[in-house]
């Protein structure tokens, strides 16, 4: 039945996720030295019936599960992927994240000396059907190899300033190239 459960929630979690709105969910990180933690917080409203029942990490480095909640497992491949999912076989799946909650316990170590923005996902089971739910993705910090490149930011006040004299400049063209009717879209 758990098999039959997770193949349903693959094939389905796409296509559900096209006919509905987004999980409402979030996953938060702690990055340490060597660890990085998560936890996954359902933000559905409490009289929601998704609960989220996976959650699939990229990771860029090599990585070794080091904690698990009590009633999930887990499937990687030790260096681009960390899948952890709840093991209930039948309703009511207590250990589905409820709706209006969190679970932490989802550790991984790693001897990479960064931390990358990566992808993320939740899968939602929706207990009133007894179906696959919902899915959102997103980023967050995950062990990776790379180390991060920096490009700076313009200031948003140089950006503010800039505008006005590049309008001008742009104007002082037109008239000087004869072009006076020009009108911008």
């Amino acid at each position: 039945m758990m098999r039959c459960r997770l193949l349903a929630l693959f094939a389905l979690s796409f296509s559900s996720h096209l006919l509905q709105a987004g999980l409402i969910a979030d996953v938060t990180a702690t990055a340490g030295p060597s660890v990085w933690s998560y936890t996954l917080l359902n933000n559905e409203s409490a009289d929601s019936s998704f609960f989220i029942s996976s959650f699939i990490l990229t990771v860029n480095a090599p990585v070794t599960v080091v904690a698990t909640p009590a009633g999930w497992d887990f499937s990687t491949d030790n260096a681009a992927f960390v899948f952890w999912f709840d093991t209930d076989p039948v309703l009511p799946y207590p250990d589905d994240v409820a709706p209006s909650s969190s679970l932490g316990g989802f550790s991984v170590s790693s001897t990479a000396s960064f931390s990358e923005l990566l992808s993320y996902g939740l899968s939602g089971w929706d207990h009133t059907l007894d179906q696959p739910g919902p899915t959102t993705d997103g980023t967050v910090l995950a062990p990776s190899e790379s180390a991060p490149t920096s490009i700076p930011e313009p200031n948003s006040l140089i950006l503010t300033a800039c505008c006005p004299f590049a309008y001008l400049a742009w104007r002082w063209v037109l008239v000087n190239k004869g072009i006076t009717n020009h009108r911008a879209c």
